[in-house]
């Protein structure tokens, strides 16, 4: 989730190497709390293994443009994890979910009482240090922002935009995002649960549009599943508050940051897309106008991080650019593939597994980059979480 303590700015990147060490660790302790998961075989097991190991080939091999040992060896031990996280008993998967979300809610804390203490024009910054995120730190013209953050003892706080919370990772809206991911994942109730009202939160203060879509798109799921149709009228209400918020004339730095992220003419509202710049067709369409291979195959991983035209942009087309439209589907069908073996379609008729793996789909939309270890353990093991809180009894590997 790329902490500020592992940026390249920080003591020249040798936290960095952390990251590469906390995974090891991750591996061998996998296998040593259960080495049944890995000496057993199936025909489930056999699948998930394989089709792991085949998206890193596809990846960082056949799609590589520039194939180095650090790269290799940094992928690998990642995807390797996720394939031990995978092949574990969900039991196990679930115990991994419950201390990531009180690990990500505590690493969140101290975050939080930085960005009471700014808005109240206290800062205890002890420096400015710098992010190399492309998504702050871009040479687009659309972007003003130069990736530089406050530095706190335990959190960052962007210093163009102190409105937003992000706590101590680079962007408020990966922790909207993983918020509502989680929220999906642990029900969405709040009836004496602490993590749960934390998590909400933390979401809204971090003014991640995809946190309050996600919220939404929970809302009238659960809705439509209990018969609940009132909630057409919520959502008039919403859209009524959004013309109302828009009307609004104040200094206020966080209405009007709300406010420029709707637009409204006089036949709809709709939502400003600040993911992607006002270039960002014109890069892509170099994949479009390109030979059925680039197509398919795109051209090739970082390939649209040397794009100017897509640099500071963070879209579902991204990896398409880079992997083609075979990788992409690849990828969906990856995670679709691995939730089916995990629990399957029956999955249909478990109406909270469907809302989390809905939500997390989402998400892709305008965060691509799934294929991390902590994507895993909020899908899977969220999943495996649904399938323990509803006092069943879980299913075991296939």
């Amino acid at each position: 989730m790329n902490p500020y303590f592992v940026w390249n700015t920080i003591y020249n990147g040798i936290l960095t190497y952390l990251v590469y060490l906390f995974y090891i660790i991750g591996i061998v302790s996998l296998v040593k709390i259960d080495r049944s998961a890995y000496t057993r075989y199936s025909i489930g097991k056999i699948i998930k293994f394989n089709v792991i190991y085949l998206l890193w080939i596809y990846m960082y091999i056949f799609r590589g443009n520039e194939i180095n040992i650090q790269s290799l060896f940094g992928s690998l031990i990642m995807f390797t994890f996720m394939a031990g996280f995978i092949l574990q008993k969900p039991k196990v998967q679930k115990d991994i979910f419950d201390k990531f979300v009180l690990l990500f809610v505590i690493s969140l804390i101290p975050g939080v009482i930085y960005y009471g203490l700014e808005t109240l024009g206290l800062s205890l910054s002890k420096g400015v240090i710098y992010s190399n995120n492309q998504l702050q730190s871009v040479m687009s013209t659309d972007f003003t922002d130069v990736g530089y953050y406050k530095l706190y003892l335990g959190a960052v706080m962007r210093v163009s935009s102190n409105t937003r919370f992000s706590g101590i990772y680079d962007e408020a809206g990966l922790v909207g995002t993983i918020c509502a991911i989680l929220l999906a994942a642990r029900k969405f109730e709040f009836k004496k649960n602490k993590i749960n009202c934390a998590l909400l939160f933390y979401g809204i203060l971090s003014f991640s549009l995809a946190f309050y879509l996600m919220i939404v798109a929970i809302m009238i799921l659960k809705a439509i599943r209990r018969g609940q149709w009132k909630i057409i009228l919520i959502v008039a209400s919403v859209i009524l508050g959004i013309y109302v918020l828009q009307s609004l004339e104040t200094n206020n730095s966080l209405i009007n940051r709300l406010q420029n992220r709707f637009q409204i003419s006089s036949t709809e509202i709709s939502l400003v897309n600040n993911r992607t710049t006002s270039k960002f067709d014109e890069g892509y369409s170099e994949l479009l106008n390109g030979d059925i291979s680039t197509k398919l195959f795109g051209f090739g991983r970082g390939a649209s991080s040397e794009n100017p035209y897509l640099i500071g942009s963070s879209s579902y087309k991204l990896t398409i650019y880079n992997y083609g439209y075979f990788g992409f589907t690849f990828i969906i069908i990856t995670i679709l593939l691995l939730y089916e073996r995990l629990y399957p379609w029956t999955i249909l008729k478990q109406w909270d597994k469907l809302v989390l793996l809905l939500v997390f789909l989402l998400s892709i939309y305008q965060r691509p980059g799934i294929l991390f270890p902590y994507y895993f353990i909020v899908l899977f093991g969220g999943c495996a979480f649904l399938n323990l809180g509803n006092n069943k009894v879980a299913r075991k590997g296939v």
